[in-house]
């Protein structure tokens, strides 16, 4: 199994919540919102699967990296950390109705990351959804080639101020 297909039914599942959310927003049915909170708890437990997945298909490519290399992963991420900060705020308080709101902005998030991003052009879907390295720029692989230097050390006349008149 891949991260791609978990991502896939992280997508339906949160779906599934949005609308089991609606339909508790409407009928206040405990029994609704009871099963709305557990297709969630469902879909955060797949795509936190398919993160540690990601992660470590990043580890076999070699470059060994969370998943947050560019926007893909990123807003995949987004989804996940909004679905868990509601999922702890739910077994603290047992607020469902919050749920109708915060799904729909995690459903959106992951299918924007799946959807939103093929444009048709197979290369460039291959792009936003690989696995890539961070840019150089941003890792400073620069300091990796310095070289120890000798501290500065200044003649005896540079230790003679000025003497100024005005």
């Amino acid at each position: 199994m891949t991260s791609s297909l978990l991502f896939n039914i992280t997508t339906f599942a949160y779906f599934i919540s949005m609308l089991a959310f609606f339909a508790f927003l409407a009928s206040r049915t405990k029994a609704v919102g009871t099963a709305a909170m557990l297709v969630a708890y469902g879909g955060l437990l797949a795509q936190s699967v398919a993160i540690s997945l990601r992660w470590k298909e990043s580890y076999d490519l070699g470059m060994g990296h969370a998943p947050l290399s560019n926007l893909y992963e990123s807003v995949v991420f987004f989804s996940w950390t909004i679905v868990l900060i509601y999922a702890l705020l739910d077994i603290k308080f047992k607020y469902r109705v919050i749920g109708a709101f915060v799904m729909p902005f995690a459903l959106l998030g992951m299918a924007w990351a799946q959807l939103g991003m093929n444009t048709g052009n197979a290369s460039v879907q291959i792009f936003n959804t690989s696995i890539r390295t961070f840019p150089n720029s941003l890792t400073n692989s620069m300091l990796l080639h310095l070289q120890r230097k000798e501290p500065f050390k200044a003649d005896e006349d540079a230790k003679v101020t000025s003497k100024v008149k005005l």
